[in-house]
């Protein structure tokens, strides 16, 4: 696999523990340091020129060695994302060696959360029908009115205009910092807490939201 730069990759290099052996091309140095602890883990760290603000490596170097590889998958932050303009990055040597791990990897999976939805940096890395997966820890709210003005349709149909008054409550992860978006939404008449309700601070921002 390949994996490229941001925080969210960090998270994901954490939860990597290989059943069988595993081979990691990666641009991120904190990446490559996590997942040094794994003796089943073969690295092959990027070179190239580093940059200090992510420590992760971009430029002519880094980009060379991508044209000898094949990924079965490629894992990538970003920091914006747009339904018409796609996924973005701040930094123009990253969105190019991204879009060259992109080429060489069978399927691209970016990993961004929810706060990047609807945002937009400064260079295009690629159209969303480029990815083939979009991980997040929570859905964008397009999707969410959606998928609730979904529900309220069906309702509708099979209980007339008695269904009005039923609340429908959304269940994908809830936080302080998302929960006034979520309840902004269309359809949305509540939200169903899970993993934020056993932390007493979080719980009150929730409900006070």
């Amino acid at each position: 696999i390949c994996i490229a730069s941001g925080t969210t990759v960090h998270a994901l290099a954490r939860n990597i523990v290989p059943i069988h052996k595993l081979t990691v091309v990666s641009a991120s140095l904190p990446v490559s340091n996590i997942l040094s602890a794994h003796d089943n883990i073969d690295i092959i760290q990027l070179g190239g020129l580093l940059r200090h603000s992510s420590l992760s490596v971009v430029g002519e170097y880094s980009a060379r060695i991508l044209n000898d590889c094949s990924f079965s998958k490629l894992y990538m932050g970003v920091d914006g994302i747009d339904f018409d303009f796609g996924i973005t990055t701040t930094e123009m040597r990253e969105a190019s060696l991204n879009q060259k791990m992109m080429a060489a990897a069978q399927k691209t999976i970016v990993l961004a959360d929810s706060s990047k939805f609807g945002s937009m940096a400064l260079v295009q890395v690629a159209p969303l029908n480029q990815c083939d997966l979009l991980i997040s820890d929570a859905a964008p709210p397009a999707d969410i009115a959606e998928a609730h003005g979904l529900i309220r349709d069906v309702l509708r149909a099979l209980f007339g205009s008695a269904c009005e008054e039923l609340p429908i409550l959304y269940g994908g992860s809830v936080k302080p910092s998302n929960t006034a978006e979520i309840l902004g939404v269309d359809n949305v008449n509540g939200v169903l807490v899970g993993g934020a309700s056993l932390e007493a601070k979080s719980f009150l921002d929730i409900v006070f939201a």
